[in-house]
């Protein structure tokens, strides 16, 4: 798990004091900018704390959603996102908050990501 961080931020500094051990913290004043910004990232970030989790492959039709049914006949075009590309998590408060954004993405595309 990456945490982007704001040490300016007090729900940043606290986030990081439970959760960053262990973990790649991108301190956004002292670095962490120019370490996000010069790498491959392209998500834009503005909220701290901010969490980002590497997806695996996925389709863009939510197969897992509850619910989700295709009409008959109807054709859609997927397209297939690449294993690498980056969610974002804004302003977490607790893992449970980025658990529950890993599941909805989780149930939705009928995946298994995890923090672990």
């Amino acid at each position: 798990m990456i945490i982007l961080h704001n040490v300016y931020d007090k729900a940043s500094r606290d986030f990081v004091a439970l959760y960053g051990e262990g973990n790649d913290v991108y301190d956004w004043y002292n670095g962490g900018y120019e370490l996000w910004n010069n790498g491959t990232n392209t998500l834009g970030i503005s909220t701290f704390p901010s969490v980002i989790i590497e997806l695996p492959a996925y389709d863009t039709i939510p197969t897992g959603a509850p619910g989700f049914e295709l009409a008959d006949g109807v054709e859609v075009e997927v397209e297939t996102i690449p294993a690498g590309t980056q969610m974002v998590i804004h302003k977490p408060v607790s893992l449970d908050d980025v658990n529950a954004e890993i599941t909805e993405f989780n149930t939705t595309y009928d995946k298994n990501v995890s923090l672990v």
